[in-house]
């Protein structure tokens, strides 16, 4: 199984050109979140489009088409050329006259021709991906400018630029180039200074070069006010903990409380993503919830058999989640930046930022009480009640629990701050006359996928590539056994991604192809597993054996684990079977036994001997 690597977005407004089997149409109504109304380019006869079925129509020159490539490989000087790009286009991006374009290039100092070339590749690409350049670049990390030059503009933007004094970016040029000269140190291009600039965190800007005050009034929304003005315009992110205590799926006992991360879109109040995980929240919980958020989720319903519908998908705008260092990860900037999401980090402790996600969430943990092992809220709630002795649910069934509430209860009742039910309303959002049209989808849903999942970086060994102690092997990866860099003289080391929820497999970038292909675990007898599980497996191994785990210990731990659970299940299997034999016993016992009836008389012994002959008597099991 592989994957192409394309980030092109599909543009389902009405009045647009989609790809649909073997032939364009151009859109022309909306039946529903599912189906849009198409005329054929071809024909003219209208024809009812499954909306997940739609391509971007390919008709761009080479000149004009990106290097496609795994979001860890894009070097950071390619990253300082998106941003250019983007800055320079912005103005422009929803249109502007021929004459006010060449404006616009002449005061970024570029010709008209260029920044039509940035223009139509973010357009026809459908966002950021469409302005990485061609060229290949370095990873990430390295730099084209001198250390010590990259250094200076550190200093200078911390003492000189983020001050009250509010210098312009022109005179922060001149003084880098200064600095660098005093030092004999090449002096670093205007726009990679510029750059630097514009990656500065807003709010860090305003604060440092205002007020703090002034920062507040800019970014915290008034308590009670913060409203989005149309569907997925704002997306609030917030993790908690769920207030019930689950089971192991083997022997039943208890193995802690989960965590649950949340994406709610403001303007409706739909639950647009989630990600459910027995491991502390991190910038990885974020990611796997915008890309859920993101992506369709039929699937997702399907897999765990939910007979309901969860028609929210799409690129939010922007994204507001909390300012801890667990979510202000690097990837996931760049990881939101590729596909056009802002994110707008808040303070700690600012209710009135994410009140919406904090009611929402309180909400469904209000519906997590009734559920036997709930730790309910507060002790007082909780009395005497042992949520651990009285805990019966797995992680895959509160995870089923979780999506029949959000999808047949959440999103189908009135919400008293809307007036209307969730999914009403973003439906009214969405297809309604004045309403923003369909969100644009990604033609190759998996790739935004794996730009969100973990990255590692591995050699390729005869016998794969190791990740936390676990072979993985596929033919994909023979070719590149001990292969060395042409640079560094070194091993050359490989891009993989992991899913945490599934580690039984990895995806492996092959660079030459621009592909990812699915490897799975040397040992294929594990067909699923995820990072807690694996996690326990070395912790008990660890425990029983004592010191080191390699994946000998932890693949001996999970036979026993399965040796465990199929015990269990046999030990079931015989106590339904002696069941069912008593059943049978009884029944068989009333139908031979003769109806009573008055007596005058007292039964004799002989008249007793109901049964005649006893070898007819069943096998009765008594315990």
């Amino acid at each position: 199984m592989k994957h192409e690597v394309s980030r092109k977005k599909v543009r389902v407004e009405k009045g647009s050109v989609v790809a649909c089997e073997n032939d364009l149409y151009r859109v022309e109504h909306y039946l529903d979140m599912r189906e849009v109304l198409g005329v054929s380019l071809k024909t003219g006869l209208p024809k009812k489009l499954d909306i997940a079925s739609l391509r971007a129509p390919s008709s761009e020159p080479a000149d004009f088409e990106p290097e496609e490539k795994d979001i860890s490989l894009i070097a950071t000087e390619e990253w300082e050329v998106v941003e250019t790009r983007l800055h320079g286009i912005k103005p422009i991006i929803q249109g502007k006259s021929t004459e006010e374009i060449r404006e616009r290039a002449e005061s970024l100092g570029v010709s008209l021709t260029t920044l039509y070339r940035w223009y139509r590749g973010y357009q026809n690409h459908g966002g950021v991906a469409g302005l990485l350049p061609r060229k290949r670049g370095r990873r990430v990390g390295d730099r084209m400018i001198d250390i010590r030059a990259d250094a200076v503009i550190k200093q200078v933007i911390d003492t000189f630029y983020l001050t009250l004094q509010r210098p312009s970016a022109q005179a922060v040029i001149r003084k880098v180039h200064l600095e660098c000269s005093k030092r004999n140190i090449p002096l670093p291009s205007k726009n990679t200074i510029r750059n630097r600039l514009n990656a500065i965190d807003g709010r860090t800007k305003i604060s440092a070069r205002h007020s703090r005050q002034v920062a507040r009034d800019t970014f915290d929304p008034a308590p009670g006010n913060f409203k989005a003005p149309y569907p997925l315009h704002t997306v609030q992110i917030d993790h908690t903990k769920m207030d019930v205590v689950l089971v192991s799926e083997d022997d039943r006992q208890p193995i802690g409380r989960p965590w649950v991360t949340f994406a709610i879109d403001i303007h409706s109040r739909m639950i647009h993503g989630y990600y459910l995980s027995l491991e502390a929240p991190s910038a990885t919980s974020v990611a796997m919830c915008i890309a859920n958020a993101v992506l369709p989720k039929d699937a997702l319903l399907a897999e765990h058999d939910i007979d309901s519908n969860w028609d929210i998908w799409g690129f939010m705008d922007n994204v507001h989640v909390d300012n801890g260092a667990d979510f202000r990860s690097e990837a996931l900037r760049r990881a939101c930046m590729l596909h056009d999401i802002n994110i707008d980090y808040r303070p700690l402790g600012k209710t009135n930022y994410g009140g919406h996600i904090e009611r929402m969430m309180g909400t469904v943990m209000a519906e997590t009480h009734l559920i036997p092992g709930t730790t309910f809220s507060t002790v007082g709630e909780k009395g005497k009640y042992d949520p651990e002795a009285h805990a019966t649910m797995t992680f895959a069934e509160l995870e089923k629990w979780l999506l029949s509430f959000i999808t047949k209860i959440y999103h189908k009742r009135v919400h008293h701050g809307i007036g209307m039910t969730p999914e009403e309303k973003f439906t009214e959002g969405i297809l309604r006359g004045d309403g923003t049209g369909m969100p644009a989808k990604p033609e190759n849903p998996q790739i935004v996928y794996l730009d969100f999942l973990p990255s590692f970086e591995r050699t390729i060994q005869r016998n794969g590539v190791n990740i936390d102690g676990l072979n993985y092997y596929d033919g994909v990866l023979r070719p590149f056994i001990h292969a060395v860099d042409e640079t560094s003289g070194k091993k050359k080391k490989f891009v993989f991604k992991r899913d945490p929820k599934n580690i039984a497999e990895v995806w492996f970038y092959h660079e030459h192809e621009k592909n990812y292909y699915r490897v799975p675990l040397a040992d294929q007898s594990i067909e699923h597993l995820t990072l807690f599980e694996l996690n326990e497996l070395k912790r008990k191994a660890r425990e029983k054996r004592g010191g080191r785990t390699g994946e000998r210990e932890v693949l001996m731990a999970y036979d026993e684990l399965h040796e465990h659970i199929e015990a269990s299940r046999e030990k079931t299997k015989k106590a339904k079977r002696q069941q069912a034999r008593k059943s049978v016993a009884r029944k068989q016992h009333e139908a031979i036994l003769p109806k009573k009836s008055p007596r005058s008389e007292p039964v004799t012994g002989d008249e007793d001997d109901l049964w005649g002959d006893l070898s007819d008597i069943p096998d009765f099991d008594v315990e």
